[in-house]
């Protein structure tokens, strides 16, 4: 059973205020920096001379990814013993994927997603917490070492990309059989990996997560690399990996809403030293966070349409059932 968490200290609302006013003008003066160094004229050339396929192609990967993501999470959840239903979890994530794309980083919707879940199923935040952790953490680590696998293979060739892998792997590995055997008393989260790590049921899931997330990562990198073939960006899947990665690293600083101009700066600046326009770079920051909430809201749309036939269903035979009651009762 769950123990319950001190009580944190109340804060402030006009501290909020103020920090999300900040966060706000910090948004809006990259965006004008980054329109104003692009040109707005440069901009709608770029996104004029768009492939449309390409972007067709991109958004109907880009669903999946997040289905598999879903997918993910609920597998996290139910080896949890959290009950919550699919179609609720589904709602609660893709309404977090929006969320996120107003709150300052991708943690924002994580706390969303915690609360929400805790809260329907009565289970503990702290177990609750650990899903989402893991599910971030395995996604993370599985973009990173794509990230570092891409660059080696961009940079330094076949031999030296074979190598990092190599050395990736045997890192993981080395470190799971160092986590299951070290106490971490202090660190509570350390701890619970040892522990995860020591149960043979709890140390298979973490490898098929980390596999799996290995694939969604693949996937998400091929979405961004469909966006950067939209806007006629000429680069090897490898460097999109490296790219995605990095930039995926950097928008998690809270210092914008989303992410929002981060993302464009950082791909315009990657993008650019393989010579690519920087227009195009930022094109494709700002069309991947797009498809993820277009993506988002089109599953919530699809997942609210899906409920009000329900209910409209159900209010039909209740009304199709009063309405015989009074047949029956004259009958009898």
């Amino acid at each position: 059973m769950s123990t319950p968490s001190p009580a944190e200290p109340p804060r402030s609302p006009a501290r909020d205020r103020l920090w999300g006013a900040a966060r706000l003008i910090v948004t809006a003066g990259i965006l004008a920096g980054l329109i104003y160094k692009l040109s707005p004229g440069e901009i709608a050339n770029t996104v004029g001379d768009a492939r449309p396929w390409a972007l067709v192609a991109a958004a109907l990967l880009m669903a999946p990814v997040q289905l598999l993501v879903l997918a993910k999470w609920r597998w996290l959840t139910r080896s949890r013993g959290i009950r919550i239903s699919a179609l609720e979890l589904a709602r609660v994530y893709f309404q977090a994927n929006v969320l996120t794309t107003v709150l300052p980083t991708a943690i924002g919707g994580d706390v969303f997603r915690i609360y929400r879940v805790a809260r329907q199923s009565g289970s503990g935040v702290a177990d609750v917490t650990m899903t989402v952790v893991f599910e971030r953490a395995t996604g993370y680590g599985a973009l990173a070492s794509l990230g570092l696998i891409g660059a080696a293979f961009h940079f330094g060739g076949m031999a030296i990309g074979a190598a990092v892998g190599i050395a990736i792997a045997v890192l993981a590995i080395t470190a799971t059989l160092i986590a299951a055997r070290v106490p971490f008393q202090r660190l509570p989260f350390l701890d619970q990996l040892r522990r995860v790590v020591r149960d043979r049921a709890e140390l298979r899931l973490l490898v098929s997560m980390t596999l799996f997330s290995l694939v969604i990562q693949a996937m998400f990198i091929s979405c961004a690399a469909l966006i950067g073939v939209a806007f006629r960006v000429d680069v090897s899947w490898q460097y999109w990996a490296f790219a995605v990665a990095v930039v995926a690293a950097v928008t998690l600083v809270p210092i914008s809403l989303g992410g929002l101009g981060v993302r464009e700066s950082g791909f315009a600046a990657l993008l650019s030293r393989q010579n690519a326009p920087a227009t195009a770079g930022a094109s494709v920051g700002f069309a991947l966070g797009l498809l993820v909430a277009l993506v988002s809201v089109a599953v919530l749309a699809a997942l609210e349409g899906a409920a009000l036939a329900q209910r409209l269903r159900v209010r039909s035979s209740t009304a199709l059932v009063n309405a015989g009651e009074p047949a029956a009762a004259r009958d009898g």
